[in-house]
């Protein structure tokens, strides 16, 4: 073979090989954007789910305590009575999170998680969690025929309360630390009909304008729980008469 055939074959050879090289490091860089995809999607799923996981917790907390709330007042008169929402005056002082002593129901404001004795409740985004009461339930003759009078996605009387976990910033909401110069809007935080101040709610709507997380409070759920401390305490009283000394007459002479 000629030498210098040699060589020009190897000359030839080697931009082949070089192709090949680059166009393996181009399937490589493929493969491996394609796994930092599936990595980061996967990272980011688990992080949804942990705050998704949060959130629901918070809820399902926040309910029993307005429950409890309901079926623990000293004066029986007021059982069954559900809190205000927060006194947005407190906000910045160390009684936040007090429920207001009175309110125009139904009435729709953050959880006065104080009054609840729940701690600083957030959900997973770090948020207040926001509360609805039903008109009926701040009254002192409350018993389980009072109604609950809130709508929830078109079915009247769905709930005597509400408690939601507003979601991340939608559709241009904005939110700007509250004060009690300042408090939160509930129109940057809650979504479509939950934000307008009557007492009508949805659990759902379109992906763009919606992320609100709802729990509800029935009438059955809240009176449950009322309905055996009035027993209780029909059986302490009874159980008191019965073991009270009865002063017994002196024999007719």
């Amino acid at each position: 073979m000629n030498p210098s055939l040699g060589q020009h074959g190897n000359f030839a050879r080697q931009p082949n090989k070089q192709s090949g090289a680059a166009l393996i490091i181009f399937f490589l860089l493929l493969i491996l954007a394609g796994l930092a995809i599936v990595f980061s999607t996967v990272d980011s799923n688990g992080i949804k789910i942990e705050r998704d996981k949060k959130t629901a917790a918070a809820l399902a907390k926040a309910k029993a305590a307005i429950i409890g709330w309901a079926a623990t007042q000293t004066t029986l008169t007021q059982l069954g009575q559900l809190p205000c929402p927060e006194n947005t005056a407190l906000i910045g002082s160390s009684t936040e999170g007090t429920a207001n002593g009175a309110c125009t129901l139904p009435a729709i404001g953050r959880l006065p998680w104080r009054s609840l004795g729940l701690g600083d409740l957030r959900d997973g985004n770090g948020d207040n969690l926001w509360y609805a009461i039903s008109a009926g339930f701040r009254s002192t003759t409350i018993n389980s025929d009072t109604p609950a009078q809130l709508t929830v996605d078109g079915v009247a009387g769905t709930a005597a309360a509400i408690v939601f976990s507003p979601g991340t910033t939608i559709g241009g909401q904005t939110r700007p630390i509250p004060t009690s110069a300042t408090p939160p809007d509930k129109t940057q935080y809650l979504d479509l009909s939950n934000n307008d101040g009557d007492n009508t709610f949805v659990t759902s709507g379109a992906t763009n304008s919606f992320n609100d997380k709802l729990l509800t409070v029935s009438h059955n759920e809240l009176f449950a729980v009322v309905e055996k401390r009035v027993a209780n305490e029909v059986l302490k009283c009874l159980d008191d008469y019965a073991s009270t000394p009865v002063a017994v007459p002196p024999p007719i002479p």
